[in-house]
Order: C-alpha cells, then structure tokens, then sequence
C-alpha cells in the first residue's frame, strides 16, 4: 500500500459526486489493494488534488498505466474550485505540476483523462504527447431513438425469441467476454480474476447492473457489465457468442441497458473504443462522440524498447 492510500481513502468517503472510476473500492477491485498507488497534493493538510495510479514493471523498466476496465480517471479531485476562470485554471496548472513533481520516477507515464477534465495543457509541459481520443454517449435528457438499422437488429432479435434478463451467473459472462481473444489466440487485457472481483464489487455495492440476452432454448447468447456513478453508467463488458452475433442479441441487449440507464437519469457511456467496427455500432444508436484526451510520456529506454519491439513484430 502506498503512503498516501489512507489519506486517500478517508478523504474519497467524504465525497459524493467523486468518479467511479477514481473510487478507492474500485482501484482495489481491479487492481488489487497493492496494486494501485496515488500522488497527492496537499496544503495545510489538506487534499487538494489527487492521481491514482497502476505501477507495472515491464520489460524490467516502470510503468505507470491505467488500471484494467477504467477507460478514463477525472484529471484529479480538486477540493475547491473557483467560479472565476482565471483563477480556477491557475488552481488546476498548479495542481497538475505538483502532482507531477511529486511522482516516483518512471520510465514511462500513460494517462487517459475523463470527458469532463477541463485542462490538460500543463502536461504538454511537462514533455507528455497529447492524443485526442472518443467515447460515445446517450444523454438522459434526449430523446433517445436508434437509427433505422439498429431498431431492425432489435426487431429481429425479438422476433427470434431473445429475451433480457438480470445476470445468472458471473461465469456465463466471464466465457462470453473471454471467448473472442480465445477464438483469435489473442492475449486478454484482463484476468478471469479481475472481472470477477469487479462483478462482486458491482453486485455487493448495488454500483451498477450486469444483464444477460437468452435464445429460445435458454442459452446465454450476450451479456454485459455497466458499472455507474452519480453521473454516468458505462458499459465495461459487453459481448456475444457467435450464434447471438447472427441473432443480433447485442442491438437489444445494449438497448435495454441504455433504457435502463435513462431509467436512472444518468448519461450512459458506451466506453467507447476507437475501432472503426465498435464505432459504426454505437454510431447506430445515435450516440454522441465526445473527445476525452490522452496523455503519454515514454522515456529513451522505454521508447526504444518499443521500437525494437515493433520492429521485431514486422519481422
């Protein structure tokens, strides 16, 4: 556990509108409750900023890298913040650079900032790359309608007998997410145990939904994971078997859980992917690209590393 772990922890019960994804209960879920650390930025014992953080070695060299599942963290929790916007971005330029200076070193730092981040100019800086990136998300205060293609994927899946249902079982879900890297002999980006431990945190803590599409004889054919907070409920995991992709399960069973979502007035966050297969789909349910950024600092070795990484791949 880091130094700054308890502090950190009392000061996010304190909290009521704080980002899932910067949640102490959920850095512990997918990373372990030593596998994730936090700088802060403190004055007059105060917290006044804060960067969670996953530590990973790799190829021998430090990593600081984002944690399994968590698409993107708020820049940082600042515990004041000004109307003025002179004042509340020099608030935020000084956060950033303390919080900067104040991280181990490394030999490379890769970040991905909410939408809702409003300054990232100081990391450029610093010597980050800036990369614009996009989610795709559905208001609760619109008029939500599916593009003409999405509503027939829905009607076919209901006039094939699918149904939604709440989530039976953890493993029906762990197959399904699991099965398209197997087919493709493709390593996961995450463990059978960190899905779990992030599906019983969900569950325990009532911090979302998980469902599941069934076929006429009862199998598992889709499902999904949404995890949520004050703001947002964002789909984690979501996939299908081969037969439920033919089936067009996933058009009705990502219906429900927008409906679900709009139910609980909360945005709901396809997080987003820049594939361009991933986009064409939630571009069919008249989601809205919203740019969130991207920062990365790779040092010599590292950076040199992989080059001769890619160039070995080529090969």
């Amino acid at each position: 556990m880091s130094k700054y772990q308890d502090s950190y922890r009392v000061f996010c019960a304190e909290q009521t509108d704080l980002s899932v994804f910067a949640q102490p209960w959920w850095l512990d879920a997918v990373c372990g409750e030593t596998g994730w650390e936090v700088q802060l930025w403190q004055t007059d014992n105060q917290i006044q900023a804060a960067l969670p953080y996953r530590k990973v070695k790799k190829w021998g060299l430090t990593r600081f890298e984002m944690p399994p599942l968590t698409p993107f963290f708020p820049l940082m929790v600042v515990n004041r913040q000004p109307r003025d916007m002179h004042q509340r971005l020099s608030l935020q330029k000084k956060g950033i650079e303390a919080l900067l200076s104040g991280l181990p070193s490394c030999h490379a730092h890769e970040l991905r900032m909410s939408p809702e981040t409003e300054y990232v100019l100081p990391f450029y800086w610093h010597g980050y790359a800036l990369q614009t990136r996009y989610t795709f998300r559905i208001f609760p205060n619109e008029n939500h309608v599916p593009s003409a293609q999405a509503r027939k994927n829905i009607r076919k899946a209901e006039e094939l007998g699918i149904g939604i249902e709440e989530l039976e079982s953890t493993e029906a879900l762990l197959q399904i997410v699991q099965a398209p890297f197997e087919r493709k002999k493709i390593k996961s980006p995450y463990s059978n145990e960190v899905l779990r431990r992030a599906i019983d945190e969900i569950k325990s803590r009532g911090a979302g939904f998980l469902v599941q599409a069934k076929d006429k004889e009862g199998r598992v054919v889709s499902a999904a994971a949404c995890v949520s907070d004050s703001q947002a409920c964002y789909l984690i995991l979501g996939s299908s078997t081969e037969e439920g992709r033919r089936q067009n399960s996933e058009y009705l069973l990502y219906d429900a859980c927008i409906k679900k979502a709009q139910s609980m007035g909360l945005i709901f966050d396809f997080e987003g992917s820049m594939l361009e297969g991933i986009e064409a789909r939630n571009r069919a349910f008249n989601a809205r690209p919203v740019a969130y950024t991207s920062v990365q600092r790779f040092g010599p070795r590292y950076s040199f590393l992989l080059g001769l990484k890619g160039l070995l791949g080529r090969g």
